[in-house]
């Protein structure tokens, strides 16, 4: 404590716990986004509006044509979400298991700083869209994982499908 009045009264910082607690904080690892999930997915909800969603390495990007949000994918880091100090708005935190259901394995993704709630799902899977198998994105959320969007590769396929689903993905009512 001495040397730390004797740094002040020299016009330097002094050191603290908190300080020294700061220069320790870290960023948690980034969470490396599959490459089936890589690239950009388009979905269009019962009022016709067009979702764009693009995956990067570790980041996602989504936009409904006025508005756009952006999150970069973390690592559960164990981290307290309820620590004021640790605020982060454009970070999501990826729980450390998928979960599987229906048959697709599913990352879990939360803000990381959330209130509450369960955090959305995105997994893909193959869906016969006009005979054919295709590859979707699945978007899903709440306590039963329902799915409220599937993602297609392209916007014409989207908005072709618009709200239609296979009986095996659940819906969010």
């Amino acid at each position: 404590m001495k040397a730390g009045f004797r740094k002040i009264i020299d016009g330097q910082k002094a050191a603290s716990s908190e300080n020294e607690s700061t220069d320790k904080m870290q960023t948690p690892k980034l969470y490396n986004i599959s490459s089936d999930v890589k690239g950009t997915w388009y979905s269009v909800d019962d009022q016709n509006k067009m979702y764009k969603t693009t995956f990067t390495n570790h980041t996602m990007t989504s936009s409904d044509g006025d508005k756009s949000y952006n999150e970069t994918w973390y690592l559960d880091d164990g981290s307290d979400p309820n620590d004021t100090e640790n605020i982060h708005n454009n970070w999501a935190c990826v729980a450390k298991d998928p979960i599987e259901k229906n048959g697709i394995t599913s990352v879990n993704i939360r803000g990381w700083n959330p209130g509450s709630g369960a955090g959305s799902y995105f997994g893909t899977t193959s869906e016969d869209v006009d005979g054919i198998l295709t590859t979707v994105l699945v978007s899903t959320s709440g306590a039963g994982a329902w799915c409220d969007a599937v993602y297609y590769r392209t916007a014409a396929m989207a908005k072709k499908q618009n709200t239609a689903r296979s009986d095996d993905l659940e819906d969010a009512d």
